[in-house]
């Protein structure tokens, strides 16, 4: 053997005894995981359709994961259409929009295509489509269909496990968050029994799409050291061992093929937009490498909710920005509308939403520009395109533009229209929503203000068209959203401050478009003041009680307004006296603490202080335990006043049990109380909590 592939194939060795499980599981299959199959059915590809079923396969994998099928209403496994994911691909000779005539030109339908192609499609709204609603070979089934149940991918991502296997924990960890990922092998001389390896040394390209569900650090191989991703197959379950068999981890392809080694379809769920505004009909299909800045002008059709816009990014690790401007004066950009920013980890399609969303205005258009920091603009262009990856024979598919649509720069200059540059090519750049159709509110109308929330009253939407509603929350973390339909509630992020959307968009009878609306929530949160622990006051003594010192208002029950007061002895003219303390914000938000203030004499402390009773639990919700003193036989009163000391309720003459009185089924609200018994001749009190 060569030296040099010897010392190659020790140190991949060498690599994988090192990296291989670092932190992760060294077999995994996700037909299994804590007694779950992840995993849907085996199926039997007619044609050349392989493309679609390893993309189908990992999307119904990632439904699974998340739960988003069955939350969606749908019942059995998830089972999406590859046959119409074939036909409206919109890269074959039955259908390319961009074409003129829009038939007869492009790949041929049932022989071939490629995770890209899917990426178009699913990125256009296409599909993904049930298999009860689209799924016919032998002839095209409806292209668009309002029964149709549209899923999309949020997130598609590619990898590449890299020659020396450096990457290939990024990929395990994926398929362990994201479930099944779809990738590609060569149909050739490299099968033994159930297990396939292509030597990198081969010249043949790969030919058939598969999906990775799992894998083994230590599985053998033909090659020269252990490892192999578990693969599920589209030709039944009569082939291979039931369907499924495995591929070496140093195979050429599998794991490795820039566009096909490894493709991850994240957050597949329910179609939220109905309006997508786009002008790559073909998704990614090339790069402009030096180009940074790029946007796209949409003539707005309607009055659309825009709430989302979606980008491919040609490089890992990118920070992007997106500002959406109303205005094109000059070649200049002005009125921004909306813009966000963050950081992506992964190359591949991306949908963000917007913090603030926007109405587009009829006949006026908007502008969305994308700046990314590295790999350029992903374009769509007329490019030729594989059957597969493997065809030694390209077919080319046309692509369209014109002219004011898409917009580059180089570096703060002047703006160029890409129309000039190449007539086919448009920047890969999406604006998602859905058409505004005022739903009519019942509560609240118009922007409201909560105070220190826990959980808010109902937030109610109803329109008697509308078939089902879907509620979301910005910015996520604010809170989590309780109930659906025509109503739901929200329970807070108790560290949650500021400004909250609320949006709800609801599905049309009619089948003509989404309703949709929102309503701006302000959280403002005034911390609990602190009086301290109820206490008794020597009528010689006085108390110090200190407020709020940050600014905010301080409303005492006697009257003041400064942040600390002295409370003496000599100035109380009750026994038992409650000392109310409330701070308020501008807005009106405020908290309240009370403290109970027993006046004694300057004699005889210890003896009353000895013969109180005690409370328990405290805070309580519906009962409450009353421990005596010993040999306390009755007691003549009990009263229970609220936290202004009014008497609320009052039961006479009580015979404890031991020493005990429970108090059950307590008709009280949350909030502060007290208890006050009156027995041995004294009256005694005690601040009771009721948090329910």
């Amino acid at each position: 053997m060569n030296y040099r592939i010897l010392f190659f194939y020790a140190f991949l060795l060498f690599y994988s005894y090192f990296s291989f499980g670092q932190n992760l599981p060294q077999s995994y299959d996700l037909r299994n995981v804590n007694g779950a199959n992840l995993v849907t059915t085996v199926k039997s590809q007619q044609g050349g359709t392989c493309w679609t079923h390893g993309a189908m396969a990992a999307m119904e994998g990632n439904l699974l994961i998340t739960g988003n099928w069955t939350n969606s209403g749908e019942v059995g496994e998830p089972n999406l259409a590859e046959y119409h994911l074939d036909w409206w691909n919109g890269f074959n000779q039955h259908n390319n929009d961009d074409a003129n005539p829009v038939s007869g030109s492009g790949l041929s339908v049932h022989n071939g295509g490629d995770y890209r192609v899917t990426a178009a499609y699913l990125a256009r709204g296409e599909g993904a489509v049930r298999d009860i609603d689209g799924q016919n070979f032998n002839s095209a089934p409806a292209r668009k269909d309002s029964a149709y149940h549209y899923f999309y991918p949020r997130h598609i991502e590619w990898f590449k496990a890299r020659e020396d296997l450096s990457r290939i924990n990024t990929i395990k960890q994926k398929i362990i968050d994201h479930g099944v990922l779809g990738t590609c092998m060569c149909v050739g001389y490299w099968h033994t029994g159930n297990i396939h390896y292509q030597p990198p040394t081969s010249t043949s390209e790969p030919n058939h799409a598969v999906a990775i569900i799992g894998w083994d650090d230590n599985k053998i191989t033909p090659a020269n050291a252990p490892g192999a991703w578990l693969v599920k197959n589209s030709w039944g379950v009569n082939w291979g061992d039931s369907g499924y068999f495995w591929i070496s981890y140093y195979d050429k392809h599998c794991g490795q093929e820039p566009q096909m080694g490894a493709v991850s379809f994240q957050q597949v769920e329910p179609l939220q937009f109905s309006k997508i505004y786009y002008h790559d009909y073909h998704g990614w299909r090339s790069e402009m490498e030096d180009i940074r800045e790029a946007f796209n002008s949409f003539p707005a059709s309607g009055l659309d909710w825009i709430n989302a816009v979606s980008f491919f990014t040609a490089k890992d690790s990118v920070n992007y920005q997106v500002i959406i401007f109303d205005t094109l004066i000059n070649n200049h950009l002005y009125d921004t509308i909306s813009k966000i920013s963050g950081f992506i980890n992964h190359s591949g399609f991306h949908t963000i939403d917007l913090i603030q969303p926007f109405l587009t205005s009829p006949n006026n258009k908007f502008h969305v520009y994308l700046f990314l920091s590295a790999g350029g603009q992903p374009i769509d262009k007329t490019s030729y395109v594989p059957v597969l990856l493997g065809s030694q024979s390209k077919t080319l598919v046309t692509s369209k533009s014109n002219p004011s649509e898409s917009f580059f720069r180089h570096s703060n200059q002047s703006w160029q229209d890409l129309f000039l540059t190449d007539s086919t090519a448009n920047f890969c750049i999406k604006a998602l929503g859905n058409p505004y159709l005022p739903l009519q509110p019942t509560k609240p109308n118009g922007d409201t203000l909560v105070c220190n929330p826990l959980q808010t009253n109902y937030y109610t939407k109803s329109v008697s068209t509308a078939t089902g509603y879907n509620w979301q929350i910005r910015p996520t973390n604010a809170g989590t959203l309780v109930g659906a339909d025509t109503a739901i509630s929200i329970n807070w992020n108790p560290s949650f401050i500021g400004k909250a959307v609320i949006f709800v968009q609801a599905a049309n009878l009619n089948g003509d478009g989404a309703f949709s609306d929102s309503l701006n929530v302000f959280v403002h949160r005034v911390a609990k003041p602190n009086l301290g622990s109820d206490t008794i006051l020597k009528a010689s003594h006085c108390l110090t009680l200190s407020g709020d010192t940050t600014g905010l208002q301080n409303f005492w029950s006697n009257g003041a307004t400064a942040n600390i007061i002295l409370v003496c002895g000599s100035s109380l003219s009750s026994t038992y006296n409650a000392i109310s303390l409330t701070i308020s914000d501008s807005s009106g938000c405020s908290a309240s603490d009370t403290i109970l203030i027993e006046l004694l004499d300057d004699t005889g402390i210890d003896e009353i202080t000895e013969k109180n009773f005690t409370l328990y639990p405290n805070p309580a919700k519906n009962e409450v335990n009353i421990v005596l003193p010993l040999n306390i036989s009755i007691v003549s009163s009990l009263k229970i006043f609220n936290s202004t000391m009014d008497c609320i309720s009052e039961i006479q003459n009580l015979v404890p049990t031991g020493n005990r009185i429970i108090l059950s089924d307590l008709q009280l609200s949350n909030g502060v109380y007290f208890i006050s018994l009156q027995y041995d001749h004294r009256t005694f009190i005690k601040r009771l909590v009721i948090i329910k």
